[in-house]
């Protein structure tokens, strides 16, 4: 027999650190049925196919809860200034990550930094994230930023459902006057679209597209058996929701939005439309 050699260590396997806060409870219909589970591959932010660069706009992908406004304001700021996602999203290298928002005392208030240190642990169903998805996805890496910036609020609440659009705000423990502004910390101008002539309107979002601010648009509520309920949803705008503004056409006098669900885009809407569809935009600064 040969002679044994000196034992060799393999490679030291550390356990992430989990956050010292309590979770976040979930969704009242989710509270009891499903739970938190970690995510292996975390990382904040991953470079997939195609994406120019490691954040992106349509790494957003909304879930199972009614945040439209919040994942609409976090594709328009990915898409105005990846950076400023970059700046509040902190990886730790523990398994932890520190997420800044900004806050208000009151509406009327300046906002301040707030952060908040979370772990990786996300509600899951079947394996996948049941609030915010993942982003891009490599063999190595699930990216995280969004399911991040989500939870991060929804601890401030002390549960998700207290983030939902119908319910925020409803604690008294976050207040903002815009989605973008919670990942900016810099004010929301909002115009009416129905007010505004055609081309004032266009213009006035084009120019927010290219100072590269985030913009954002709200859908009225439709009644039910509306007449222009079936048009609206042909054209894929969804009463009651909000949007990322992609782009707009000054010749054509379209516009196309991003729905923060990760589909049914808003292609080529004529402007005459959003007038009669959208009730607001928010453009951040």
């Amino acid at each position: 027999n040969e002679p044994e050699g000196p034992e060799i260590d393999g490679p030291e396997v550390t356990e992430p650190r989990l956050q010292d806060t309590d979770l976040p409870k979930l969704g009242e219909k989710h509270e009891g049925v499903n739970g938190y589970t970690m995510a292996e591959k975390a990382q904040p932010f991953v470079q997939g196919e195609g994406d120019a660069m490691d954040i992106s706009p349509y790494d957003v992908k909304q879930g199972a809860l009614g945040d439209c406004y919040l994942m609409a304001g976090m594709a328009a700021t990915a898409r105005a200034n990846p950076e400023s996602i970059r700046r509040i999203v902190k990886d730790n290298g523990d398994g932890t990550f520190d997420v800044t928002l900004f806050l208000k005392d009151n509406y009327w208030s300046d906002p301040k930094p707030w952060t908040t240190t979370v772990d990786a642990r996300l509600p899951m169903q079947n394996g996948s994230p049941l609030y915010a998805a993942y982003g891009s996805r490599t063999a190595d890496a699930d990216e995280l930023w969004p399911a991040l910036l989500e939870k991060a609020l929804a601890q401030r609440t002390g549960s998700y459902e207290f983030i939902r659009g119908s319910k925020v705000g409803s604690q008294g423990k976050v207040s903002f006057s815009g989605a973008s502004e919670l990942f900016t910390g810099k004010p929301v101008n909002r115009i009416t679209p129905s007010s505004m002539a055609d081309d004032a309107l266009l213009t006035a979002i084009q120019d927010g597209l290219t100072s590269n601010k985030p913009v954002q648009a709200g859908v009225k509520t439709f009644e039910e058996g509306a007449s222009e309920l079936a048009e609206a949803k042909a054209k894929n705008v969804i009463g009651n929701h909000a949007y990322a503004i992609e782009s707009v056409d000054l010749v054509a006098k379209t516009i196309n939005l991003q729905n923060p669900w990760g589909m049914r885009h808003v292609v080529a809407l004529p402007v005459k439309d959003f007038k009669r569809w959208y009730t607001g935009v928010q453009i951040g600064q």
